[in-house]
């Protein structure tokens, strides 16, 4: 029942014709997937699952294949409203696990997989994609913004570390003013002062690259026992921290053998504006990195999705941003053009209508 509302409401709020949401559901824990990574028969990027797992798709879309990291890969031919996933990690029933010091555990598996990773110079070739909604509720005015683009990452490796150079090719993007133009949001440009200067708040996509696990100072945690429940699976198992006080945090990791797959850290934070002053409050961040365990051990998805509130001069601004790097081995890049920051690349592509949205923003209240 709770599925079948969130489907409708979701298809309500595209209004779009020939098009429906579809929403990806994990039967097992009775949930649904965000992050879903969605490709057509060309094998193209076609687009992400939200928070809720609802993502809008084109029957011209079909048929598309589903990538989650621990979950089995999936096939569907037509258009229908759930798509259930498999998830890889199934909790062994029965079995009497033996006790260990679940952090000491933690840390083990982060020195292993660090430990694991390839440094061999080379290039890993995926799909960048940027989402962004602005905010200005005081005036009613509203920015949204679409990127997309083939990515190489050229990596050259050493004992220390890894330097990462960004090449793309084939860059699309859209954006799009709606409102009054009462506000300081201007419906005239994507690029006016006032957007860019807000928008500087929001890690730059380099920074991801951090997180590469040669160093594994990011991936620091400090938890009590009582906050960390292990669960072994057969082929895969699952460590999970949560961890309350102003930053409420989740970290979920999936591993196998002390080698992790992927890792998942949710922090919230509940803050209100009082309408004084600069305010800036991380109200939801979420960073995914899935790691690719089959041909050299290194990151293959990193997605970062995350929710700012941005107040100055008396009005609060709510900044919705989605993210992210997907392993593609199809995707080739011959730009021979090095980008240090995609937001500077981004300036010099031209607005396009033709560029079909790939995430659907949930409003947080």
């Amino acid at each position: 029942m709770r599925i079948g509302f969130l489907v409708f409401v979701l298809f309500l709020s595209t209004n779009l014709i020939g098009q429906n949401s579809v929403v990806f559901y994990d039967a097992l824990f009775a949930e649904t997937v965000s992050n879903v990574q969605v490709f057509n028969a060309e094998k193209k990027f076609v687009g992400l699952s939200n928070a809720s797992g609802g993502l809008v798709l084109s029957e011209s879309d079909f048929p598309i294949q589903v990538k989650r990291a621990g979950y089995e890969v999936v096939f569907i031919n037509s258009m229908i409203d759930t798509i259930e996933l498999t998830p890889k990690f199934q909790e062994i029933a029965g079995v009497s696990i033996k006790p260990v010091n679940k952090m000491e555990l933690y840390n083990s598996i982060i020195e292993a997989s660090s430990d694991k990773v390839d440094k061999t110079t080379g290039r890993l070739n995926g799909i960048y994609f940027e989402s962004m909604l602005m905010i200005d509720a005081a005036n009613q005015d509203t920015i949204r913004v679409d990127k997309l683009c083939d990515m190489s990452i050229s990596k050259v490796g050493s004992k220390k570390k890894i330097d990462y150079t960004l090449y793309c090719d084939d860059a699309k993007k859209s954006y799009q003013f709606t409102g009054t133009g009462n506000g300081e949001l201007s419906g005239v440009s994507s690029d006016t002062s006032k957007v860019a200067n807000l928008l500087k708040i929001i890690p730059t996509f380099d920074k991801n690259l951090e997180f590469d696990l040669v160093k594994t100072k990011k991936y620091d945690l400090d938890f009590k026992e009582s906050e960390i429940t292990r669960s072994v699976g057969e082929s895969m198992s699952r460590m999970v921290f949560s961890g309350g006080g102003e930053y409420k945090k989740l970290i979920t990791v999936d591993y196998q053998d002390k080698v992790m797959h992927s890792w998942v850290n949710r922090t919230t934070r509940d803050r209100a504006y009082d309408g004084k002053g600069i305010y800036i409050n991380f109200t939801k961040s979420e960073r995914q990195i899935e790691f690719n365990t089959v041909e050299g051990y290194g990151f293959s998805t990193i997605i970062d999705n995350a929710k700012v509130d941005l107040g100055t001069d008396g009005v609060l601004y709510e900044i919705y941003v989605v993210k992210g790097f997907i392993q593609d081995n199809d995707v080739e890049v011959t730009s021979t053009d090095a980008v240090k920051k995609m937001n500077d690349f981004f300036e010099s592509v031209a607005n396009s209508d033709g560029l079909a949205r790939f995430y659907s923003f949930e409003l947080i209240k």
